[in-house]
């Protein structure tokens, strides 16, 4: 990241980890991902990253509300800039929206897949 550290803008990802198999994993209780995003932190030597993406896995048991209000703990106590969202539909953005500011929207975009975007962008 050197010479141009304060150029950059550091944009990481939270609520998955990879498995020995490299399969993804759930990990989006609180206190994951608290605990990714200092290691983030530490591993990057920054004191704010600033945009975490919170990534919306499948067979999750943690409620998406729970985990996101966490985001938002984070965000207050100045570890995050900015809070987006990944992998959500409009049944998870629409209650997200009323938590918090949610400054991004990453979902899969592509020629054959445009389901998400249309979606969610057709109701606002």
């Amino acid at each position: 990241m050197h010479p141009n550290k304060k150029d950059l803008v550091i944009c990481t990802k939270v609520g998955a980890s990879r498995g020995v198999d490299k399969s993804w994993n759930v990990y989006d209780k609180p206190e994951n991902l608290r605990a990714s995003i200092d290691n983030n932190l530490k591993t990057l030597k920054i004191e704010q990253i600033q945009l975490v993406h919170f990534r919306v896995m499948p067979r999750t048991t943690t409620p998406f509300e729970e985990s996101l209000k966490a985001m938002f703990e984070m965000q207050k106590e100045g570890k995050i800039m900015e809070v987006g969202v990944s992998n959500v539909t409009t049944e998870e953005l629409n209650p997200a929206l009323s938590i918090g500011k949610v400054a991004s929207v990453e979902n899969a975009f592509s020629y054959v897949q445009r389901t998400s975007f249309f979606s969610i962008w057709s109701r606002y």
